[in-house]
């Protein structure tokens, strides 16, 4: 861990009074528990200022008023620099929680150069700045009173930490601070403060085997209600209306399914358009339309996992936005007790969100944020099984640190491309690298690795990613990642896993870009992860019924299976 890692929050002055109190009652809960509470390494105290050094030359404005500091300048260009340098040796400090309640009043920025007024710090190893700045506000103030609150890991090596209000450079104006302090956060109390929301002991029960039966072969079926932009049927472009919901999935096409040997359907559903994005209130016209579309499927004989699968603008950010976490954690509430009271949890599971990205994505902090998704749909869906996961981009290995959430009525969801140069070759919503890779075989052995850089696409811009794309697949061949071998080592950990925590799991995605790959190495790996699946006792649901990673093709009533595919997934073409 070489770089900081941070998270941002912006809030109004009743609701930074809240969080200092319910900040405070959490000390109490630490301390109590036997953590080590967050130790004040700094503070602004208003007039003395203690600690605080003023740079450049003590030139600009730094004045006290009414319990106010007031940092800036008259002169263009000209900086102010107030700074606290603080030892990090002996503090014991994991994590550094900054707060402050500051505003900017009348700031004119300079001609040139980078003007700006602020509160930001870095790290210091051996004298030498490491990092990058870690800024309030995101480096932005307002001219209101703002109380804004980040949080950022100390890095491998760091010795200090300084903070600092700033203006640099600056024509004219003020920077206002009545409030500043910075707490050192120990590794101990940063694992106690992750399971705030958490209960402490286990309830529930396991889900019954029934459900867990109907789990073991399932299909994605995307651009139903989640990206239908990215598809047309005859002319006509996917949209949220009731037009294509009846349209992209007729019965006929789910009886197949069901007929072919499909046990249930992971239906992704985007929430933005089931959702009031000013107050997270579920829209009920728009259920009334997907509600008719589970009835459909549970008619077909199927059983649905419900997931949350954001990909639109507002929730895809959801935490770059003030309040928007608050108003999914509403959302998750009011559609659980909405599929409560319409749904049977013998036939529908509730999938609290896929893949919820690492940090400045969908949530900095997964572990507290999928613990208030739980509260909320737990309240209101007692009986229906939840469909948890470990962060991320799901990945096999994301279970290994991730603390088992003590609701039993769960399934810890995983997401297996394994290895990726074979299952996403060619797929130009990744990585450039990606991009010219052709062909790929499964396995892919050193025997192959001549024939699978010849067959490198070299046209256009594939033609500056080739050199990249050749040196993974070396690297990918020397490390033996693209072996079945590989691949038991992946399940065999996940199998150890759910013994241990005595959870369920399924491999609810599992697919390949069939766009640039040769159907039978396609197959073979689709079969191994079947099997692999089934001689561990996992679910799993393919990603995708048709699209650059299904198996289905034609028009709606009219699809037809790949052979090869279908039945390496054991479904009956």
């Amino acid at each position: 861990m070489t770089m900081s890692k941070t998270k941002l929050i912006r809030m109004s002055a009743l609701a930074a009074m809240l969080c200092l109190t319910a900040q405070a009652d959490e000390v109490d809960r630490l301390a109590s528990a036997g953590a080590t509470a967050p130790k004040r390494l700094a503070e602004l105290k208003l007039p003395e200022m203690t600690g605080w050094v003023r740079r450049t030359h003590n030139i600009g404005v730094v004045e006290v008023a009414d319990g106010v500091l007031k940092l800036g300048t008259d002169v263009a260009g000209q900086d102010s620099i107030l700074q606290y340098d603080i030892p990090l040796a002996g503090t014991g400090a994991a994590r550094l929680a900054i707060a402050a309640r500051w505003r900017l009043e009348g700031v004119v920025g300079g001609d040139q150069g980078y003007q700006k007024m602020g509160i930001q710090g870095r790290y210091k190893s051996g004298g030498n700045e490491i990092g990058g700045w870690v800024a309030l506000g995101n480096g932005a103030g307002t001219t209101e009173w703002a109380d804004d609150a980040i949080e950022s890991d100390v890095p491998e090596g760091a010795d200090s930490f300084f903070i600092r209000v700033y203006a640099y450079g600056c024509k004219s104006g003020r920077i206002l601070v009545s409030a500043l302090t910075v707490d050192g956060i120990s590794a101990e109390a940063m694992a106690a403060h992750k399971l705030r929301f958490r209960p402490a002991k286990e309830y529930g029960a396991p889900p019954p085997a029934s459900r867990l039966e109907k789990m073991k072969s399932g299909i994605n079926i995307n651009n139903w209600f989640c990206q239908p932009w990215n598809w047309y049927i005859d002319g006509t472009r996917g949209n949220f209306n009731a037009e294509w919901y009846d349209m992209f999935m007729p019965d006929a096409d789910l009886k197949k399914l069901a007929a072919s040997g499909v046990r249930h359907i992971r239906l992704p559903i985007e929430p933005e358009a089931f959702m009031d994005l000013q107050t997270g209130a579920l829209r009920h016209e728009e259920m009334a339309l997907l509600g008719k579309a589970l009835a459909r499927i549970r008619a077909a004989g199927l059983a649905v996992e419900f997931n949350p699968h954001c990909k639109m603008p507002a929730l895809k950010a959801m935490c770059q936005t003030k309040g928007m976490p608050d108003k999914f954690v509403r959302w998750a509430g009011e559609m659980a007790e909405w599929l409560n009271a319409n749904t049977d949890p013998e036939w529908v599971f509730i999938d609290v969100l896929n893949e919820p990205g690492s940090a400045g994505y969908y949530i900095n902090d997964w572990i507290p944020m999928q613990d208030r998704l739980i509260a909320a749909i737990r309240a209101k869906a007692p009986r229906h099984t939840l469909i948890l996961n470990a962060a991320g981009y799901q990945l096999w290995n994301e279970l290994e640190w991730f603390p088992v959430h003590p609701d039993l009525n769960t399934v810890y969801a995983v997401h297996y491309y394994h290895p990726g140069v074979l299952t996403h070759q060619g797929a130009l919503w990744m990585k450039t690298w990606y991009h010219p890779l052709r062909k790929i075989p499964w396995p892919f052995t050193a025997n192959d690795l001549d024939a699978a850089i010849a067959n490198l696409d070299r046209t256009g811009k594939n033609a500056e990613y080739a050199a990249h794309s050749e040196q993974v697949l070396r690297d990918q061949i020397a490390r033996g990642e693209c072996l079945p071998e590989a691949s038991d080592k992946h399940f065999d950990f996940l199998a150890e896993w759910a013994k241990t925590n005595k959870r369920a799991i399924v491999i609810n995605e599992f697919g390949v870009n069939r766009d640039h790959c040769d159907v039978e190495s396609h197959a073979r790996w689709l079969r191994y992860v079947r099997e692999a699946c089934a001689k561990r006792g996992f679910g799993w649901s393919h990603w995708e019924y048709q699209a650059n990673m299904g198996f289905a093709d034609g028009k709606p009533g009219e699809r037809v299976y790949d052979a090869k595919l279908a039945e390496a997934l054991g479904f009956v073409p």
